[in-house]
């Protein structure tokens, strides 16, 4: 919660709980006004595609991979067949780049088609991951844009609330003072009262 919202929940709280006369000054309705206004109370634009491209996570990709069931030994392939890759030197041509990388791999052994399959397995864990990652953002986007509305909601009736209780008590105070009034002419009518000796 941004220190905005706190500072809002604070003034309606003190606003509805609190009884100082002196530390807002103006009718509750005025208040709520003025709060809502500094609050900036509005809908928000609709989101924009960013201006920039985002920075990459970081994530515990080797992780990724074992939830998807990949092992140590096939992570461990790839990643030296990476690492060759790395090594060789940036102007060699591709196609020789791609012998030294299969023959070093022959080698030592190591079949280019598992690599190539780790390889496939690691491409479907991260799609997979991103689809449940943004499944789950836009879960929690659709329940935190419900929870604004519900504020807003509640900000609407609280407003309402106190523009009522603002003109029951004009009323009040006008009902009063139009009796206080009568009363008083009636009492003009009376003898003053006897002095004491």
């Amino acid at each position: 919660m941004s220190e905005e919202q706190k500072g809002l929940g604070t003034k309606i709280k003190r606003l509805f709980l609190e009884e100082d006369e002196e530390a807002a000054p103006g009718t509750a309705a005025e208040q709520v006004t003025k709060i809502a206004q500094e609050a900036n109370l509005q809908p928000p634009p609709p989101p924009q595609a960013p201006a920039a491209p985002a920075p990459d996570a970081r994530l515990d990709f080797p992780g990724i991979y074992r939830a998807a069931g990949l092992s140590e030994e096939d992570l461990e392939q790839v990643e030296r067949a990476e690492k060759l890759l790395r090594t060789l030197p940036a102007n060699l041509p591709l196609e020789t780049q791609k012998q030294i990388l299969e023959g070093t791999l022959k080698t030592f052994g190591v079949d280019p088609g598992r690599i190539r399959q780790t390889l496939q397995r690691q491409q479907r864990a991260l799609a997979a991951y991103v689809t449940v990652f943004r499944q789950d953002t836009e879960k929690r986007d659709g329940e935190a844009r419900a929870r604004i509305e519900a504020l807003r909601a509640d900000a609407a009736r609280l407003e309402r609330s106190v523009e009522e209780r603002a003109r029951a008590r004009a009323s009040v105070e006008q009902a009063c003072k139009a009796q206080g009034d009568a009363v008083g002419r009636v009492a003009g009518f009376l003898p003053p009262p006897a002095e004491s000796k």
